[in-house]
């Protein structure tokens, strides 16, 4: 039974690998989805406020251009 045990003992150990091997992957891909995730927020994080208040302050200017070439 030597060739049995034998298998056993390659089988746990390509086991054990395999299961490093995954575990590194999604490590360095949960890294990574983070990363990018931390990125997006960072460049598209802006309060409704901010946003609506530089939209007002964009009409008021428009409108005054307009008032100076005769538009309105």
């Amino acid at each position: 039974m030597p060739t049995a045990e034998a298998r056993q003992l390659i089988l746990a150990r390509w086991e054990r690998t395999l299961y490093v091997t995954v575990e590194e992957y999604l490590a360095q891909y949960s890294r990574a989805l983070r990363s990018n995730l931390e990125r997006l927020w960072e460049k598209y994080h802006q309060p409704l406020h901010s946003i609506l208040k530089e939209r007002d302050a964009a009409s008021v200017e428009l409108a005054g251009y307009l008032t100076e070439l005769g538009y309105e």
